[in-house]
């Protein structure tokens, strides 16, 4: 067994005291090269559409995480109970220096804007004080984020910490930060839902329709923006476009949670997905889109799968429609293995 091999042993275990535990031997080897093993595949440059003023994600781009930290999201379509890549990446990217050979974005000193949004972390790792040009961390909804091994108001060029919906104490003396770091949101108003003219505590949850807010039992009624992820059960967009910053007045406001002026029919949120050795299509969400692609791997297994009779070839027969779909969850190469694969077999 490789180096790379028992430290990824530990990563992958469902455990952040064992992860912490990997990145520990990882350290002790003393070799940039394993860190970039195992960051190969990683950046950060996804960006969810919506966001802050419908313009992009809010608090900066998102990681990209490769196909095996990917399997500590999502596995077999689902997203995992204890969700550990997210961590594993950033545990690995805080431990990398100048001479580390990753991708650009990857470069502590490139890294001015990150969004954790919605990323199931439970614990942020040390060093965080190593990105030292980052201005603007997004770490909202991640429910379960209570602990921190890193003091981030010794973040020393951090602008904004956006929050929402995160239960994070931000500093090791477990006080809230000064406010002059903090986005402020105002305080909940009463809104007049017009469908059935009953009072809502906000508008967050309510639907942004022409004729005025609805709350979300009405909204199901006239309209057919309502699907749900099949990995993470949660609404399918638009439920990303959640704030808008006024970065001079350090303020966050909502921003129509749920807003019609997105196009959410069911085919364009429809992906591919590997599920007990088969190709299906389901409906995703956004953040659950990037984590959910199948790797080429898992594409080449089924093909060798049905080309050796072990898988039935009713697999691709029923795809057959849906894989040629532009921006379908497949990459080019994984279509044209599979256009090869049907051209080659086809009576």
């Amino acid at each position: 067994m490789t180096n790379v091999d028992k430290i990824k042993s530990l990563l992958i275990l469902p455990d952040y005291d064992k992860i912490d535990s990997g990145i520990e031997l990882a350290i002790s080897f003393n070799d940039q090269r394993i860190f970039e093993k195992l960051l190969d595949g990683c950046s950060i440059d996804f960006n969810i559409e919506g966001g802050n003023d419908h313009l992009g994600p809010g608090g900066g781009y998102r990681p990209v995480l490769n196909d095996w930290m990917q399997k500590k999201v999502i596995d077999n379509g689902k997203k995992l109970t204890s969700s550990t890549g997210y961590y594993i990446f950033l545990s690995l990217l805080l431990n990398i220096n100048r001479e580390t050979k990753v991708h650009d974005s990857l470069k502590l000193e490139n890294i001015k804007e990150l969004s954790l949004k919605k990323c199931c972390l439970e614990r942020l790792p040390s060093n965080l004080s190593k990105l030292s040009a980052l201005k603007t961390l997004d770490i909202s909804f991640n429910e379960k984020l209570t602990d921190s091994k890193s003091d981030l108001s010794n973040v020393n060029q951090l602008d904004f910490l956006i929050d929402h919906g995160t239960p994070l104490k931000h500093n090791t003396d477990g006080d809230a930060w000064p406010d002059i770091f903090i986005i402020k949101y105002p305080s909940p108003e009463e809104v007049e839902c017009n469908g059935c003219n009953e009072n809502q505590e906000s508008v967050e949850g309510m639907v942004s329709r022409y004729d005025g807010y609805f709350c979300s039992s009405c909204d199901q009624d006239y309209n057919n923006l309502w699907y749900y992820c099949y990995c993470c059960g949660d609404l399918v967009d638009p439920t990303i476009n959640d704030y808008k910053i006024d970065y001079e007045k350090k303020i966050a406001e909502y921003d129509s949670l749920f807003d019609e002026e997105y196009d959410c029919k069911e085919q364009y949120r429809t992906k591919a997905l590997v599920i007990n050795n088969e190709i299906e299509f389901e409906t995703i969400c956004s953040y659950c889109e990037q984590d959910s692609r199948p790797a080429d791997i898992e594409i080449h297994n089924i093909l060798e799968g049905i080309n050796n009779e072990e898988i039935s070839q009713k697999i691709i027969n029923n795809i057959e429609h849906k894989y040629e779909v532009d921006d379908n969850g497949l990459s080019d190469e994984q279509v044209e293995m599979i256009s090869n694969f049907i051209e080659e077999h086809s009576p």
